[in-house]
């Protein structure tokens, strides 16, 4: 697994169904990844780092705010479970946004945002399209340039987007392993969830692909929860792209010689909560 948003995308396993063979709902554990260095060893043999993208484009459908975790405390749930959630955002209709675009600045969402009830929250999701557009470039001291070229390569001359659609975190081709867990993130740890668009997630795959698809749902689970009280006027996430928003990858194991290949990293953020004086 080398990219949060491009597992199965280039090239699909054949499906073998077994029509009564009963799944369990799957997941992968997150795997660690720092920021690229720029002199020295630029990432692991066999690894990943990340670095600040040109380009982040993602679709977000709404974003809310739970007491517990959707998906149960094991992660393991079909279904989204929304009983102590509360919506702040929603726009059934979204395009995609490039976050890139505005690093140190504001990206205006044009969707209803709805302030949320009085409580504490531990649990902030957000329910993004399954395909993420992403470009970049790093510089190492002494391996040079490395840019994205638009085909999952880093040869390219120019830096020029690539977009990854998620369909699958392992690489079975009759198993969805339709969670990804614990990523590490500013604040806490972010969960993965590919779904369809009532947030169901599968529990078998076809041609390498989950069969429930076309959402993904990011969960974080908070180090220090978000509490609501009635002098709360706004409750404002931030994306963290910063370092954060590609991954390059070392396909040969020499990490040494720089990356292979790239793809999007899993988003990264954090709570501004204001309340009047």
């Amino acid at each position: 697994m080398k990219n949060f948003a491009k597992f199965l995308a280039a090239s699909l396993l054949t499906a073998v169904m077994f029509p009564m063979q009963a799944f369990a709902i799957s997941n992968v554990d997150a795997e660690s990844v720092s920021a690229c260095n720029a002199t020295g060893t630029m990432l692991p043999d066999d690894g990943m780092c990340r670095s600040t993208p040109t380009q982040y484009g993602i679709t977000i459908y709404e974003m809310g705010l739970c007491a517990s975790h959707p998906y149960g405390a094991a992660k393991t749930a079909a279904t989204f479970d929304d009983s102590t959630c509360v919506v702040t955002y929603s726009n059934p209709a979204a395009t995609e946004v490039d976050l890139a675009a505005s690093i140190g600045g504001v990206t205006p969402l044009p969707g209803t945002s709805t302030a949320p009830a009085v409580g504490t929250y531990n649990f902030p999701y957000i329910v993004m399209g399954s395909s993420f557009t992403v470009s970049g470039e790093f510089t190492h001291d002494t391996l040079g340039t490395f840019r994205s070229d638009g085909s999952d390569g880093v040869n390219g001359g120019v830096v020029t987007a690539q977009t990854d659609s998620l369909v699958q975190f392992g690489d079975s081709a009759n198993i969805c392993y339709s969670g990804y867990i614990g990523a590490q993130v500013t604040g806490g740890t972010i969960d993965g969830f590919i779904t369809n668009t009532a947030f169901t997630r599968g529990a078998n795959a076809s041609s390498g692909a989950c069969i429930n698809q076309g959402r993904v749902v990011g969960v974080m689970n908070l180090s220090t929860p978000v509490k609501v009280t009635p002098k709360t006027f706004s409750v404002v996430f931030n994306f963290l792209l910063t370092d954060n928003g590609i991954q390059w990858g070392d396909g040969n194991t020499d990490g040494s010689d720089g990356p292979e290949d790239f793809g999007s990293a899993p988003f990264a953020g954090y709570f501004v909560i204001r309340d009047a004086d």
